[in-house]
């Protein structure tokens, strides 16, 4: 089962808050169909809960829609942390502390 949506053309950026959790949600989500570019240390580990960031104002919006089901979050459109760096990422997770490595 591929959850993207075939018709857009995107990029995904995650950080994570919980250590080494980053790689292993882009791995799992590499095997989803999703094209992730970075895998980093979010700039600090407070993230609650994950946040998903549509850096292109909803213009992918089907990826968005999948990503906020598949997270259980709705996305905002800018970066909470301006250290942060997405290179040319369409969206940027970054995973919080309510996030587990099965999900």
């Amino acid at each position: 089962f591929n959850d993207t949506a075939t018709t857009e053309i995107y990029t995904l950026s995650l950080h994570d808050a919980p250590s080494d959790l980053a790689t292993t949600k882009a791995n799992l989500l590499k095997t989803y169909g999703y094209n992730v570019t970075q895998v980093s240390d979010a700039p600090t580990k407070n993230y609650q809960k994950t946040i998903i960031v549509d850096l292109r104002n909803g213009s992918k919006k089907y990826t968005k829609r999948y990503l906020e089901q598949r997270f259980n979050t709705t996305a905002v459109s800018s970066l909470p942390d301006s250290t942060i760096s997405p290179g040319t990422a369409d969206f940027v997770i970054i995973l919080g502390q309510n996030e587990s490595a099965i999900n």
